[in-house]
């Protein structure tokens, strides 16, 4: 007989031997060892069977994968989203925010309504987020931590949920896309461990709990029950097991040395003439910014399957993010003409045309876009910066207005329109918005510098004073800043009148880019100060600017008027 050999490497099997020790110390050992192996059963799920609808049991779901996993359902805002709209193959997504009514930490899972008649897949994608919950929401992992994503699976296997995510990680989907005439392979509809990790982890969860013929076995599917029975019977025969149950001292999480890419090699191995495992590949390439590796993958995915919608997609970004912008175009349309209602590819267009001003055809692109899909808070945001250009400032803050509908917790959102608020003139409005936005995002240099203007706007020297302090200290050396500080500081001295400004580095708008170019060449100071009441703009002979104004703020907007060739203060 041959010696016993697992189906996984030596280093895959330290990775899941030294993670398994790090969750046992995070949850305790005692909870483990009690820890039932969760099946989609009535014994298990007894009211699901009286159940007429996928809706009536969502909640029923969520409330349980809660309940087991220890975080209060309350803390849990379930989302269902119309099919397609989460990408597949994840189909569902963990957000955590705060709920400032209780200054709690809050979660919202979203899950596509496909899963409401894929119970068993429902499940097991709950206990993926809810494990998401318990390591990033509860700060036990970052969420830029390499891999984490496998670490989350392997939580799932602490808290029962092993088999329901093991049988659902690597098995076959068709699905067809709309306007390609051809059908999808998802290989991988949940999880992100391979499957021969997936079967150690359980035969490791019977070893620990010392189970050796294990009842649940018997409802693991046809691809994971063999390997799973070959890790079995390896560790219950050569007892080569890393886990101590009795070790006191807690361990650091083993990095997992890039098991996605592992996994990607895994996928290309056994289905070689599919292209998901070189999209997957060329998609690992760019986080490790391997542009040439990620283009061959995804020219061998192109290869194999003309036309691919994601993959088009996936090399037009890279292609943007170059500068090839003929290029990315080229892939884009070719995408949309395969898929029209291809929403990604729609926005990604539109940002292609914004940066080629040409603002009409963004304009039609993102309208598209947020016709098939409105839930796309980045559209919105995209095509309201598209109407300010054209300074379409009431369809800008509408458009603003519904980002931050869709999501109020958007930091950028909330500093746009309370951005365009202030510039509009209601300066409380802009106020809270700004003051939102850095609470949501503290170390954003955008918001407290907008929030600076507007608190010298109200009156507010010193509190403006201390944004720029801060803003200075987050963004070092930036000119504007210090520029608003010195303006402000004068102000609040009341020594306005007579004082020399220097605009050299000011961010004049757009309509006088040639003006600013030729000041910061030749460093010309400009002399602003109050005078009688006749306005003239001499912009020879140094730009000196004679402004009438009672105080500094109105000599300001009236200034900031004429440089931006606007009525709006800015």
């Amino acid at each position: 007989m041959s010696a016993l050999r697992l189906p996984i490497t030596t280093e895959d099997q330290a990775w899941l031997d030294s993670n398994f020790q790090w969750l046992l110390q995070e949850f305790g050992t005692d909870r483990f060892l009690a820890m039932p192996m969760r099946l989609y059963h009535p014994d298990f799920f007894p009211e699901h069977f009286s159940f007429q609808d996928g809706n009536q049991s969502f909640i029923y779901y969520v409330d349980k994968v809660c309940g087991w996993m220890e975080v209060e359902p309350e803390r849990i805002t379930p989302v269902l989203v119309k099919a397609g709209e989460l990408e597949v193959p994840a189909l569902g997504a963990y957000q955590r925010y705060m709920n400032y009514q209780d200054q709690r930490q809050k979660y919202r899972i979203h899950i596509s309504q496909d899963l409401l008649k894929q119970v068993p897949q429902l499940i097991a994608i709950l206990a993926h987020e809810i494990s998401h919950v318990k390591l990033m929401g509860e700060g036990r992992v970052a969420a830029d931590e390499e891999d984490h994503e496998f670490l989350t699976d392997l939580c799932a296997v602490y808290w029962g949920f092993g088999a329901l995510s093991a049988n659902d990680a690597f098995s076959s989907r068709a699905r067809y896309v709309p306007g390609s005439g051809e059908m999808h392979w998802s290989l991988s509809a949940s999880g992100y461990l391979p499957l021969e990790m997936w079967a150690y982890a359980l035969a490791l969860f019977a070893y620990l709990q010392q189970d050796t013929r294990p009842a649940w076995a018997r409802f693991l599917s046809r691809e994971v029950y063999p390997l799973f029975q070959r890790c079995h019977r390896y560790l219950f025969t050569t007892h080569d097991c890393g886990v101590d149950l009795q070790a006191a001292v807690p361990v650091a999480a083993v990095p997992a040395n890039d098991l996605a890419m592992r996994h990607c090699e895994v996928l290309i191995s056994q289905y070689p003439d599919k292209p998901e495992g070189y999209l997957k590949r060329a998609e690992r390439y760019l986080t490790k910014n391997q542009l040439e590796a990620a283009f061959r993958d995804l020219n061998r995915a192109l290869t194999l399957q003309p036309g691919l919608v994601p993959a088009l997609l996936v090399r037009a970004r890279i292609k943007t993010d170059l500068g090839d912008w003929p290029e990315a175009m080229e892939d884009l349309n070719q995408a949309l003409s395969m898929q029209p209602d291809a929403v990604n590819c729609l926005a990604l267009r539109g940002h292609l045309f914004i940066l080629q001003d040409r603002l009409p055809e963004a304009l039609a692109d993102f309208g598209k876009a947020l016709a098939l899909q409105p839930t796309q808070v980045e559209v919105w945001l995209n095509r309201a910066y598209v109407w300010e250009q054209q300074k379409e400032w009431l369809k800008a803050l509408a458009d603003y207005e519904q980002a931050v509908k869709l999501a109020p917790k958007n930091w950028r959102a909330l500093m746009e329109r309370g951005w365009l608020r202030a510039r509009l003139g209601d300066l409380p409005a802009a106020l809270s918005d700004l003051n939102e936005a850095i609470a949501l995002e503290p170390a954003q240099v955008w918001p407290c510098f907008y929030r600076g203007i507007v608190l010298r706007k109200l009156g507010q020297h010193q509190a403006a004073l201390r944004d720029f302090d801060r803003a200075l200290q987050l963004e070092a050396g930036w000119q504007e800043i210090a520029f608003e500080r010195h303006f402000t500081l004068q102000c609040f001295k009341g020594r306005l009148e007579g004082e020399w400004v220097d605009l050299c580095y000011y961010d004049i708008p757009d309509e006088v880019y040639e003006l600013r170019k030729q000041l910061r060449t030749a460093r010309i100071r400009h002399k602003v100060r109050v005078h009688n009441p006749s306005f003239t703009a001499n912009t020879h002979k140094g730009c000196t600017l004679v402004i009438p104004a009672s105080d500094a703020e109105a000599a300001w907007d009236m200034l900031h008027r004429w440089l931006g060739n606007t009525d709006m203060v800015i």
